[in-house]
């Protein structure tokens, strides 16, 4: 009974709501923005939000191959259907130069239940579309009953050549299958939607490209920790100038990484000069971000998000150069009083006291 009241008045102190009630609303945040927002527009393999997506490697492709689909020649693979109203395959393929209209391959996709000798769908496709798409999907008629069911793919080149034949990328996952659950489902009772909710976003996080992109959704939560952390250590953070510029180049790579550079980088790397020049801060944090934009540049590089590199790497040579501006001006003026990286890991950002 004792341990029911002790539980129960946590409930209502300001340390349930600090420690525990705003974390679990701010990584809520993070997970309803990135499957509502994120997942479904930058996704390798977007669908409605209607729609849950199962992933598959290479092993279920017969005869993997990057090789081009010459002309007669197949890929051939099966799916086996996680879930019911099946209606989307996606596969990806490797991009290659464009050709004449007249030149392109046609390809017919057919599918099957496996062991049947029905096709419950066949479609012909010009191989400009793929190269155009190469998360490229291949719909038909929705498969009612389909879970746990086998299903055969095929997709033959009629006119493949050198020229003009498609490939399959090496990269996984490399395909997927996509099904549609009824909106009177979904939206049944609380258990469906949270089931729902659930699979959307085992979705999101097995979606390498969704996640990282993810990452801005993510910083309330961050900082708050690091509220959380400076408070614990009787420190008097100072959320100003440096923590709104930090958060604009942050945001500046990951949410408009997509545009190339611009007069705004220019702006925003002014402001961090500023900001330098306000709170005394050493070269050795401008290495460090500049490191860390490095890192951020060959995650981009693993990822295949060659704009997300192009990104981060502008920003860690920014910080590099104004780094060695700086490490020069340090040595001319060995007497200056600067925050370090470790202090400022340590006691946080205030206006250096010239007292």
């Amino acid at each position: 009974m004792r341990a029911l009241f002790l539980f129960l008045r946590f409930l209502y102190s300001k340390k349930f709501i600090k420690l525990l009630l705003i974390p679990i609303l701010l990584i809520m945040f993070w997970a309803f923005s990135s499957v509502l927002f994120v997942y479904p527009a930058v996704s390798a393999y977007p669908a409605s939000f209607s729609f849950i997506t199962n992933y598959y490697d290479k092993s279920d492709i017969q005869n993997f191959s990057t090789k081009k689909v010459l002309k007669g020649g197949e890929i051939t693979g099966y799916v086996n259907a996680s879930n019911d109203n099946f209606g989307i395959l996606v596969i990806r393929f490797n991009r290659s130069k464009p050709v004449q209209y007249q030149k392109e391959d046609r390809l017919i996709f057919r599918i099957k239940e496996k062991g049947s000798d029905k096709w419950l769908a066949e479609n012909r496709y010009r191989s400009a579309l793929i190269n155009q798409t190469p998360f490229f999907p291949f719909g038909f008629p929705l498969i009612e009953g389909s879970k746990n069911k086998v299903y055969e793919f095929h997709i033959m080149s009629l006119k493949g050549n050198e020229e003009n034949a498609i490939s399959m990328s090496s990269v996984n996952p490399i395909m997927a299958s996509q099904y549609k659950v009824p909106k009177s489902e979904i939206f049944k009772d609380a258990k469906s939607f949270t089931e729902f909710m659930f699979l959307k976003f085992q979705n999101f996080i097995t979606d390498k490209i969704s996640l990282l992109l993810s990452f801005p959704y993510l910083l309330p939560f961050l900082f708050y920790l690091v509220y959380l952390f400076a408070e614990r250590r009787f420190v008097s953070f100072n959320f100003s100038l440096f923590y709104l510029v930090s958060l604009f180049i942050l945001a500046d790579i990951f949410i408009n990484y997509y545009k190339a550079s611009s007069a705004g980088d220019v702006i925003i790397a002014f402001c961090w000069i500023l900001v330098l020049g306000k709170y005394k801060l050493s070269s050795s944090i401008s290495f460090f971000l500049s490191a860390l934009f490095v890192l951020i540049a060959a995650i981009g590089i693993i990822f295949g998000q060659s704009l997300l590199t192009e990104k981060s790497s502008e920003w860690a040579y920014y910080m590099l150069l104004i780094g060695g501006v700086q490490i020069v001006w340090e040595i001319k003026n060995s007497n200056l009083r600067l925050i370090s990286l470790k202090t400022l890991f340590m006691t946080g950002i205030k206006p250096y006291d010239k007292k």
